[in-house]
């Protein structure tokens, strides 16, 4: 089409190709400050590896460093810089990565530090990125834990060893009141293994396995013991401990740690036969018998008793040696130790999510053992001036009741009719009922209606069928209709003359809230992948799409555009998550200066506008309007994300505006935008993690860590966040921070 020429009065007339030649240059300078800023984000991309303060380096499938930071120093290798070959144990596991397309994650010791490297393959490209993460400060507490958790041992072993002074005296004093106080003691020692076990929530599998032999081969009255575990197929076991004696004068050739099964003599018949096996005449002729080893201590009688996980034996013990015969008695001591010792396993592959329950559980442990203290004291003061029986028994049963109620664990006993007998205090408030509600009843009414069956028909097994010691989940619901998982185990009390069962006694540990994190870390993780899935597709698809030959510029130019809003999007994300990180590791540092709020707004706005949403943003802040003591990229960080969202959820041309003003030594900062509004219960979960507005359909989507982000920001700088919103009629976000005093 004909360029239209227009009369100028004055002026000289430009030709075509002067025109033309103008237009050209404006727009390949506007490309080159395009492309300017593309390097300019890809280089602050680049960077990031560098300048992470934890060890980040890459090795290709022969063990060879393409890339290491700085803090790979910290590492224990030689050297570590680009073109050095890892050692072995490291260049194996890049090759199996690699091979298997698998991350492993392995623990090593370096100059001064304690790291986890994470091998992530990049199978494409044919190289192996080892990220780095220090856990100095996680080992220290963990060396810390476990030296006052030995001390805390020690200190129960000294009031166990008083308590059976005092048992002693007591059995010269009246022995006609001997078999009562057999079976008192025998139920004490029940309940006080069962909260002793609970405290030793971080003990190895061999301190546990000794803790229960000792225990065992007391509580038994048994001379030797020992305990270990079996395989998945139940084809070798394992010992986990053994008596002292039996180690020193046994001569056993070959490994003496493990054992298969099907060349194993009597003692395995427990679990070819999977029950309990007693021998309480050792000389008496066994088909399976075959002899003791040389050197091995001689056996009168002994008992071996085996734990299930399901129909699955997991572990077995066994005690030999008594001065009289094992019965059942023995076998619900063993039982309950065998259980505690596969509980406290899988109770270490919860995590440390668990942690503050066994804190409250050792506290509870000590005020316990104080009280026992005193209690025995009181006891025995008694005891020297009465000496009355009967008092004595009252005063035993009152201890013991009070144990049972008192327990910071959920514990129920119910008779063979399945009726409820005892209901301590922590089931009441697992529950929302007290006691005198429910003793009497069917322990049925404390389960959901619709899992009812299913649950009655484990609880059978354990009381009707004499399976006695079974880890199973349980629902157990409350008054208010809320139902929880309860991680249930049961024993049965035993008549210890008449070898009949009493009562059946089940614990119970809540672990809800440990299905509640499972389930929101499975969300975050299928969270994460997508919204960073999503901007590297993007910027990976216009790069590609840019070097095909023959592109057409106003395609390139929308490309790079896609690509610079995709990269600034990847970066948001980024940045969100490793600021919530900072702050959860405790590592957030802050750089505290005077910062002009209303120049960091327009900062922030700049880089939205880049996004071309189409929102209007208007500033109304005082010409006069004093600085706030702060961490001015914090500041930015803040703002960014809650006028993001005001974007996301505003509709597109609408305004956004952006006010501050002075009040009580703080500048407090309004976003108000004229979105759809904010329900009132949204309101309350807004600042929590995972927690996104737009879960409907049509709304937009989020990993919903950018207002938990500016609430950890804000109060870390002595300041703080809230919401005001209404359906229909938009959301203020306000933020407050202190003013900066020279």
């Amino acid at each position: 089409m004909p360029l239209k020429k227009k009369k100028q009065s004055g002026i000289q007339k430009r030709s075509s190709a002067d025109v033309l030649t103008s237009r050209f240059s404006k727009r390949r300078a506007s490309s080159e400050k395009n492309q300017a800023d593309v390097n300019h984000q890809l280089e602050d991309l680049a960077r990031f590896p560098k300048e992470n303060p934890n060890p980040v380096l890459r090795g290709d499938k022969d063990g060879r460093i393409i890339f290491a930071n700085a803090a790979c120093s910290l590492l224990p290798f030689p050297d570590c810089k680009q073109g050095d070959i890892l050692p072995d144990r490291y260049r194996q596991l890049i090759a199996e990565s690699l091979d298997n397309n698998s991350n492993y994650v392995v623990e090593v010791v370096g100059k001064k530090h304690v790291f986890t490297l994470n091998f992530v393959p990049i199978a494409d490209a044919g190289y192996v990125n080892i990220y780095g993460n220090d856990i100095t400060d996680r080992e220290r507490t963990e060396q810390e834990l476990k030296k006052a958790r030995d001390e805390m041992e020690a200190r129960v072993k000294e009031r166990t060893a008083e308590l059976m002074l005092i048992n002693e005296r007591l059995n010269k004093e009246n022995q006609e009141r001997l078999h009562t106080e057999k079976s008192l003691r025998l139920e004490r020692a029940r309940l006080d293994a069962l909260v002793r076990m609970s405290q030793m929530g971080e003990a190895s599998i061999m301190e546990m396995g000794e803790f229960i032999m000792e225990q065992g081969i007391a509580l038994t009255g048994s001379k030797i013991g020992f305990v270990g575990f079996l395989n998945e197929d139940e084809s070798v076991y394992t010992l986990s401990a053994v008596s002292k004696n039996v180690v020193k004068e046994c001569q056993v050739t070959g490994d003496p740690l493990q054992w298969h099964i099907a060349d194993a003599g009597i003692w395995a018949d427990a679990i070819r036969q999977r029950k309990t096996l007693f021998i309480n005449d050792y000389d008496k002729p066994y088909p399976s018998k075959r002899g003791l080893p040389p050197g091995h201590p001689p056996m009168s009688r002994f008992m071996v008793v085996p734990i299930f996980d399901g129909k699955k034996i997991v572990a077995l013990a066994g005690m030999g040696n008594k001065a009289s015969d094992y019965d059942k008695a023995d076998e619900t001591q063993i039982g309950l130790l065998l259980h505690g010792m596969w509980q406290h396993m899988k109770t270490m592959r919860a995590g440390e999510e668990l942690k503050n329950y066994h804190n409250e559980l050792e506290h509870r442990v000590k005020q316990r053992t104080r009280e026992l203290a005193d209690t025995n004291k009181a006891l025995q003061q008694e005891i020297n001036k009465h000496k009355n029986t009967e008092e004595n028994l009252r005063q035993t049963r009152d201890y013991l009741d009070n144990l049972i109620t008192y327990a910071n664990a959920p514990i129920i006993v119910w008779d063979h009719d399945f009726k409820i007998t005892r209901f301590n205090y922590a089931f009441e408030r697992l529950t929302g009922r007290n006691a005198r509600q429910v003793i009497g009843k069917k322990v049925e009414i404390l389960i959901p209606e619709d899992k009812r069956d299913e649950a009655l028909k484990k609880i059978n097994r354990t009381t009707l069928e004499g399976e006695r010691w079974e880890v199973v989940e349980i629902p157990i619901q409350h008054v208010n209709g809320s139902v929880h998982t309860v991680l249930w185990n049961s024993a049965i009390i035993y008549d210890p003359d008449k070898n009949i069962p009493l009562a059946t006694i089940a614990q119970g540990q809540d672990i809800t809230e440990l299905k509640r994190i499972d389930k929101m870390k499975d969300e975050f993780i299928g969270l994460v992948s997508h919204e960073l899935r999503t901007p590297l597709t993007i910027i990976s698809g216009s790069l590609q799409s840019m070097a095909s030959p023959n592109i057409d510029p106003e395609d390139t130019r929308e490309l790079l555009k896609n690509s610079i809003e995709s990269t600034q999007s990847l970066a948001a994300i980024l940045e969100n998550m490793l600021e919530l990180s900072r702050f959860q590791a405790d590592r957030l540092h802050l750089h505290l200066e005077p910062v002009n709020v209303a120049d960091v707004a327009q900062s922030a706005i700049k880089k939205l506008k880049v996004l071309k949403t189409g929102h209007r943003y208007l500033m109304d802040f005082p010409d006069n309007l004093p600085d706030v003591r702060a961490d001015q990229l914090r500041v930015e960080r803040i703002l960014f994300n809650i006028l993001e969202n005001a974007t996301k959820y505003s509709p597109v041309e609408s305004t956004i505006e952006i006010s501050a003003k002075e009040s009580d030594e703080m500048i407090i900062i309004r976003i108000t935008d004229n979105g759809k509004g904010i329900s009132q219960d949204e309101q309350e979960k807004l600042f929590e993690p995972f927690e996104r507005l737009g879960k409907s359909e049509g709304m937009p989507e989020g990993l919903g860590l950018g207002l938990v982000v500016c609430k950890r920001l804000v109060e870390a700088q002595n300041g703080w966040i809230k919401v005001e919103s209404e359906i229909g009629k938009g959301s203020t976000f306000s933020f407050a921070l202190p003013l900066y005093r020279a």
